[in-house]
């Protein structure tokens, strides 16, 4: 039977006793060395001899220089005595673990009072960055959203003592549930108001009393180099405002915000995601702007920010507060939604937007449109996005003409319409 082996332990295979040359030759034949090898190894011995001891007076002569040297670099100066510290080589130190001092007198460090750093000031005259932060930062709100599972974040700006709040748009836009944390750090629940894609402004609405509303101020007085803060919460962070300092950039001219031109502030101010809907603020700690959007990237050390300017937004906040929506705004009276590309290739369904539902009331419902039709196109430039839609409604005007292409199972058609003026659902 053969035996089994043990593969943990190593095999040792039997080796033969190493003989040396010396040993095999006294082992066989004469054990007397020849006689005329006699005198050379005598010789080569003595050689051995001579040679080892230069070898070790030569060793010993330089450790003792090295020894020498070790010593006068550890001489002590006392009294004009020399005392020479003992010289160990690095490599023999072997040093015990501290077990920490024995007596009484223990080292302890000392922390001095230490001054405050110095003001550091915007404009002359100005608060300082400290003061504009104590100041505006309890009138600034983290605003957390929760759409179909997801999570989105951005910030908020405290209107009203009593719980109105400006936010972006397009962070609150779709959202199932909103909720804000106040820099005291309390979270309350948050209604949705109103918003209005076309400025990306919104309202949101929280119960709540004694609020620190922020002071607005004249976004018109700005110029081009004028130092501005930001304050908000990047990447969703709710245990403390982050604060960015830049100057403005450029006050843009030529753009068209629902048939009226519209100056937006550009700033080099560093912008994360989550400062959206937070402040612009001046060196006084007012807010001059409500950050809407960010262009480039933190990390190429490209970034360019933009905010609607407070003048601009006034009567915007004020509308969707009062009436509910922005007056003079064109719209198409439907309610779509952006569909999954994958959702669209297993239904065999175009590029455009699902119309869920039809004001019946409505020039689109006379015409034909139901719900499970799609927009494509408005004077043929492609719907693909809410987004896109938004863009190209705001070129237009109440009562201008416009041709859109739907879709309606399998076969595309094509309505001139008038755009209308959006108003509550229900009303005129």
């Amino acid at each position: 039977m053969r035996e089994k082996k043990n593969i943990l332990e190593p095999e040792i295979s039997p080796v033969e006793p190493v003989v040396s040359a010396q040993e095999a030759f006294y082992k066989t034949g004469n054990t007397t060395p020849p006689r005329e090898r006699l005198g050379f190894l005598i010789f080569l011995i003595l050689a051995c001899i001579f040679i080892g001891g230069v070898s070790a007076a030569a060793a010993m002569l330089s450790l003792g220089e090295q020894r020498e040297d070790s010593v006068n670099h550890g001489i002590l100066q006392l009294g004009g005595n020399k005392t020479a510290s003992p010289y160990v080589p690095a490599t023999e130190s072997k040093q015990e673990p501290s077990e920490g001092r024995k007596n009484d007198d223990q080292v302890q460090i000392t922390i001095a009072d230490t001054k405050r750093s110095g003001e550091n000031v915007m404009q002359t005259g100005g608060l300082s960055l400290q003061e504009i932060y104590d100041k505006v930062n309890p009138s600034v709100v983290s605003v957390t959203v929760e759409n179909d599972g997801a999570s989105g974040f951005g910030t908020g700006i405290v209107l009203t003592e009593d719980g109105y709040l400006i936010t972006s748009a397009h962070i609150i836009s779709g959202a199932d549930a909103v909720s804000v944390t106040f820099s005291s750090g309390a979270s309350a629940d948050a209604l949705i108001v109103g918003e209005d894609a076309v400025s990306d402004l919104a309202v949101l609405k929280v119960e709540a009393q004694g609020l620190t509303p922020a002071e607005f101020g004249n976004a018109d007085m700005l110029q081009v180099g004028d130092g501005v803060l930001t304050i908000g919460n990047p990447l969703g962070d709710t245990s403390a405002a982050t604060l960015t300092q830049g100057i403005v950039c450029a006050i843009s001219q030529g753009m068209q915000i629902g048939g009226k031109p519209v100056k937006l502030l550009q700033t080099n101010a560093i912008l994360s995601d989550g400062n959206s809907g937070g402040p612009l603020v001046n060196g006084d700690g007012q807010v001059v702007g409500i950050l809407s959007m960010r262009l480039g990237s933190t990390a190429e050390g490209v970034s360019l920010g933009y905010a609607v300017p407070t003048s601009f937004g006034k009567e915007i906040v004020e509308s969707i507060i009062n009436l509910g929506y922005v007056p003079g705004r064109p719209v198409l009276p439907l309610e779509m939604e952006e569909m999954p590309a994958i959702t669209r290739a297993y239904y065999r369904l175009p590029e455009g937007l699902y119309i869920s539902a039809v004001e019946q009331s409505s020039e689109l419902w006379e015409r034909g449109v139901r719900p499970g039709d799609m927009l494509l196109a408005l004077d043929d430039v492609a719907v693909t996005s809410q987004q896109t839609l938004t863009k190209l409604l705001s070129g237009y005007s109440v009562g201008d003409s416009v041709i859109a292409t739907f879709y309606h199972q399998g076969t595309n058609y094509v309505l001139e319409l008038t755009l209308t003026e959006f108003t509550l659902a229900g009303s005129s």
